[in-house]
C-alpha cells in the first residue's frame, strides 16, 4: 500500500526554509574565505573535512539533502545532496541553481555565481565515487546485519521470525527513501546539465557524458527518466 504524506504546515515549511537558507548563508562564507574547498568535480563541490567551519560542517551533515519549499509548486527543491567520509565532503550542487528558481529565491544566485568562480577538475570525481560506494558497501552490511537473528532472546521461533522479517522490511524502506532522494538531485542535476549541453538522456550519455559512476548506474539512469518523464507537462 502507498503511504500518503500529510504535508508540511506554513509554520514547519517556514522553519525549514529558513534552516536551509541559514546552512546557505553558512556556504557563502565557507567558498569566500575558506581555504577547506579542495577544487570542483563534474557534479560535486569537494572539501577538506578538517578544514571547514564546524558550524557548516554540523549543518550539512545532520541531514543528506538541504532543500527549500516554494509554495507555488508545492515540493521541495533540493539545493545540494552531501556525501562524506572522515576525510572529505563532497556537496552536489543540482538543479536548483536554475534561473526559475533563482526567480524564486533571489539568494540562489550568489551560490550560482560562487559556484561558478570555481574551476571543474574532472579528477576529483574519483573521491566523491569511491565515498559513494563505500556508502553502498557499507549499507549492504548494515541490511546484512539487521537480518541476523536476535541473540539471547526468550522470543519463539515464529517471533524471531517476525524481528527478522520487520527488520528486513525496514532496511528495503530505508534503502528506497535514500535512492528515492538521490534520484531526485540526480535529476535535477542532469536537466540543468543537459539544459546547458544540448545532450538528451540515454544510458551511454547518462554514465559517459554526464559522469554518473556510481554502481547504481542503471538503477538510478531508469529512475531518472522516470522522473524527468513524469514532470513533462500533459498535452
Amino acid at each position: 500500500m502507498k503511504k500518503n504524506h500529510t504535508p508540511p504546515s506554513i509554520e514547519e515549511v517556514e522553519a525549514l526554509n529558513r534552516e536551509a537558507l541559514a546552512a546557505l548563508d553558512l556556504l557563502f562564507r565557507e567558498l569566500q574565505t575558506s581555504n577547506a574547498v579542495i577544487g570542483r568535480g563534474t557534479h560535486a563541490i569537494v572539501f577538506d573535512r578538517s578544514g571547514m567551519a564546524p558550524e557548516l560542517l554540523a549543518a550539512i551533515t545532520q541531514k543528506n539533502t538541504i532543500a527549500l519549499f516554494p509554495s507555488d509548486i508545492g515540493y521541495w527543491l533540493p539545493i545540494f545532496c552531501v556525501t562524506s567520509d572522515n576525510k572529505h565532503i563532497c556537496l552536489s550542487v543540482t538543479d536548483l541553481l536554475s534561473d526559475n528558481n533563482i526567480a524564486r529565491f533571489p539568494i540562489l544566485q550568489q551560490l550560482k555565481d560562487l559556484v561558478s568562480r570555481i574551476p571543474v577538475d574532472c579528477t576529483l570525481d574519483a573521491i566523491s565515487t569511491d565515498i559513494s560506494n563505500r556508502l553502498h558497501a557499507a549499507f549492504d552490511q548494515h541490511f546484512l546485519n539487521m537480518c541476523e537473528p536476535v541473540e539471547d532472546s526468550e522470543l519463539s521461533t515464529e517471533e524471531l521470525a517476525l524481528v527478522r522479517q520487520w527488520r528486513a522490511e525496514q532496511a528495503q524502506r530505508d534503502a528506497a527513501q535514500a535512492f528515492q532522494r538521490k534520484a531526485i538531485a540526480t535529476a535535477h542535476a542532469f536537466d540543468d546539465w543537459s539544459a546547458t549541453t544540448g545532450e538528451g538522456l540515454t544510458f551511454s550519455t547518462f554514465v559517459n557524458t554526464f559522469g554518473y559512476q556510481d554502481k547504481d548506474g542503471k538503477q538510478m539512469y531508469e529512475a531518472v527518466k522516470r522522473i524527468l518523464d513524469a514532470a513533462w507537462p500533459q498535452a
